[in-house]
């Protein structure tokens, strides 16, 4: 039997009975994260499952995040073993959330974590961080990591030959029934919590499908539902930018039309590249984007990953004839000394905005920079030094971004530096997984190690921005 919320639609398991909680009129979504409406329906799922309890018979109780906080106490009133499905710490949630300033709420939620894992049979985990996590409050409950993958592999087309393959190299489940752990079926899910972090943190926009993520790792038909989830997450409360660059100017018109029609902000273009890059043929690039777009132009300047080199006068170029190329995000080091020059190229009417993942984001704010855009797994950092430049408190924009300097230069990291990114991202709670697309290399124990020791050591909260 599973007890969940009333929203969603009914599904068939075999052997598996869905039993929702009643109706709630006025809640017909629920946000991701701590919230009132939650409180409601985790009551509601405490009632549900209290009276299934008490006229059933059952062999354990298996509960998921704050479900555990009830879930432990029927255990322990019903003598049944009770096994914690952990996949956040919930003292790490409120501080995600912005709760960290109800220093109250927080110790309360540490002791009720503490005492669920303390008196759970035994705790699943996710990630070698919350593994870590459990050992540190008790080192005596039973746990296992099951860590969360990305769905690479379509079910019903497992050859016959694997299954039975599996079935001998385990031979002593013969006969036996099996429990089989499949995670989250839902493809997009840590879109909403990674775009709610951004609004929550003060950005006024996001990007997807840039040149740091992976999206040159997907297929075509995997691009709009990402930029769907995007754009749904996003609402009207963030711009949404969408990386198109493409391989030919006829491509690259497919994929703006595309981006626009899913309702995309503004869209990205990075040169394409060229076995002999010339400034006709880059033009003609640009200029088959303006033919079909009714939305801003982000000029992308990132001549380590395409070869192709924009000189100022060009990017002036650009600017000037090409009415919607009205953005550039300039990524050729050093960066600050050419931001001046763009500036004086273009007469300070086109906007710029920084990169390289926030490692001279204080110097290119004072050399005329509009903003950043770049990843980094502490948004609220890169904010907080916009503010304070645009404030006038050069002091206190300094101060912010050298003590997270250490952090950011480390999540840089040339060739691993999106599996870094991952991992902290995975670590606020915000995704489930730091797994990457091969040939992507993942990080080892060893820069595992290195991290945890970076972050110890530096030991900053974002709540004190």
């Amino acid at each position: 039997d599973i007890v969940t919320y009333h929203l969603g639609s009914d599904v068939e398991i075999p052997e598996v009975k869905i039993h929702m909680t009643m109706r709630v009129p006025f809640i017909k979504t629920i946000k991701v994260g701590p919230s009132l409406p939650k409180l409601l329906l985790d009551a509601l799922i405490l009632m549900k499952a209290l009276r299934l309890v008490m006229r059933g018979d059952y062999d354990l109780i298996h509960t998921h995040e704050e479900a555990s906080f009830f879930g432990v106490v029927l255990a322990k009133l019903f003598r049944l073993p009770h096994l914690y499905d952990m996949h956040s710490s919930p003292t790490e949630q409120l501080s995600n959330f912005k709760y960290a300033a109800f220093g109250p709420l927080i110790r309360i939620f540490d002791w009720i974590e503490r005492s669920v894992v303390k008196n759970s049979s035994a705790v699943i985990t996710i990630c070698p961080a919350l593994e870590d996590h459990v050992k540190a409050i008790s080192g005596n409950v039973p746990q296992v990591m099951i860590e969360n993958v990305a769905n690479i592999v379509d079910p019903d087309s497992v050859p016959e030959s694997d299954i039975a393959t599996l079935k001998e190299s385990y031979p002593e489940l013969e006969g036996k029934r099996v429990v089989m752990y499949a995670g989250t079926f839902e493809a997009y899910q840590g879109i909403d919590l990674l775009v709610d972090c951004a609004k929550r943190a003060g950005c006024t926009g996001v990007v997807t499908l840039g040149v740091m993520g992976e999206a040159h790792r997907l297929t075509d038909s995997e691009r709009g539902p990402i930029i769907d989830a995007v754009v749904a997450a996003a609402r009207d409360d963030v711009t949404v930018t969408v990386g198109v660059s493409a391989e030919s100017g006829r491509a690259l018109a497919v994929r703006v039309q595309d981006a626009q029609s899913a309702g995309a902000t503004a869209v990205m273009v990075a040169p394409a590249r060229m076995a002999k890059p010339n400034p006709g043929s880059t033009y003609a690039y640009y200029a088959a984007a303006q033919e079909v777009t009714r939305i801003p132009i982000v000029v992308q300047d990132l001549p380590d990953q395409t070869g192709v080199y924009l000189d100022p006068a060009f990017i002036a170029r650009l600017h000037e004839e090409l009415p919607d190329a009205k953005y550039l995000k300039l990524e050729d080091p050093p960066t600050p000394q050419k931001i001046t020059r763009v500036i004086e190229s273009t007469g300070g009417s086109m906007g710029i905005f920084g990169g390289l993942g926030g490692a001279f984001l204080f110097e290119e704010l004072r050399r005329g920079a509009i903003g950043t855009m770049t990843g980094f797994a502490y948004p609220e950092v890169l904010v907080a030094v916009h503010k304070y430049i645009a404030a006038g408190d050069a002091e206190r924009a300094r101060s912010i971004f050298y003590s997270w300097l250490p952090l950011i230069r480390y999540e840089n990291s040339v060739g691993i530096g999106l599996a870094i990114r991952k991992e902290i991202i995975k670590r606020r709670g915000l995704i489930d997984t730091a797994y990457v697309r091969p040939p992507s290399p993942v990080i080892d124990d060893a820069t595992r190690a290195e991290l945890d020791d970076l972050l110890q050591a530096l030991d900053l909260d974002v709540s004190d921005l």
